[in-house]
């Protein structure tokens, strides 16, 4: 039943994406805004237990409704809610940003291509070319682990509740309007440990795709250094990886045009849809074993 669920919800998020607007969360947004100002009233709103009230009450109703329809229709209700689930909680869409970003080079316009190189690391200023691509590349390989890898990773373990946990999560942590900077800081250091395998077992996807040896070097230098740096570790460990396995550095020796960028773009697609084949085979021999 996961696999199914995980295999049609990915599909119909890529090709047809059924509740693009509702992805944004609105409804969550205005929920943990209002219950902020209520928790404000009564004691410290920006603190972990803050945080803890903020989430509950969303896990509480999706576990009770996986728990009224898991048995409805024959399962199908059950079905049915986890594809729905999945694919609210899947986030933003790498590929896209990847498209937006090749064409932009390609009308060879600068204004186009900071706006998208914006569009996708927000206020970072970089000196040249070479380290803008670079930059950009690094952010959508960890953006990937935050909009998939990491969600079926919860999915996998604790069904929709747990796909539902991650992306709150990770939404609270761009949002310091909704219960001012400290909450996002709390939920920030709280993702962290939310991505801490998921982030591993990601990097090491991204070696049995591309460079195991990049991987694995990786890995060993990022794989727990303590959890005042976890965030960091993450962020790196996806980068390293991911950029090894791509051969990037290969690349960046020649000069960047609208060539060079969509073949190293297209190179980044390739090595996420490639990781991506292999945690579903993964996933399917861990099913056919009976642990899901």
């Amino acid at each position: 039943m996961t696999l199914i669920s995980l295999l049609i919800a990915l599909l119909l998020d890529r090709f047809l994406s059924p509740f693009k607007e509702w992805k944004q969360l609105d409804l969550f947004k205005r929920y943990a805004r209002k219950l902020c100002d209520l928790l404000s009233r009564y004691g410290d709103a920006d603190s972990y237990l803050g945080l803890a009230l903020v989430l509950l009450p969303v896990l509480v109703v999706v576990s009770l409704a996986q728990e009224i329809l898991e048995d409805f229709m024959f399962g199908l209700g059950g079905l049915v809610f986890s594809i729905v689930v999945l694919m609210l909680m899947l986030g933003r869409n790498v590929e896209e940003d990847v498209e937006g970003f090749i064409e932009a080079y390609a009308n060879d316009d600068e204004d186009k291509v900071s706006e998208a190189t914006k569009d996708i690391v927000g206020e970072r200023e970089f000196a040249t070319a070479r380290d803008r691509l670079q930059g950009v590349i690094e952010t959508l390989l960890v953006q990937s682990n935050h909009s998939l890898f990491a969600v079926v990773f919860w999915f996998l373990l604790l069904g929709p509740v747990g796909a539902v946990l991650y992306r709150l999560s990770e939404e609270l942590t761009h949002h310091d309007d909704i219960c001012g900077n400290r909450l996002a800081d709390r939920a920030a250091g709280w993702l962290a440990l939310l991505d801490w395998a998921p982030a591993r077992l990601t990097a090491l996807g991204f070696g049995l795709t591309g460079s195991l040896e990049q991987a694995l070097t990786a890995l060993r230098y990022h794989f727990f250094n303590g959890f005042v740096s976890l965030a960091a570790d993450n962020r790196a460990v996806l980068s390293s990886a991911g950029t090894g396995a791509m051969m990037l550095d290969d690349y960046l020796k020649d000069d960047v045009d609208a060539g060079m960028v969509s073949t190293v773009m297209g190179l980044l697609s390739n090595l996420l849809m490639r990781t991506l084949v292999v945690w579903i085979v993964v996933i399917a021999l861990m099913t056919i074993a009976n642990i899901f």
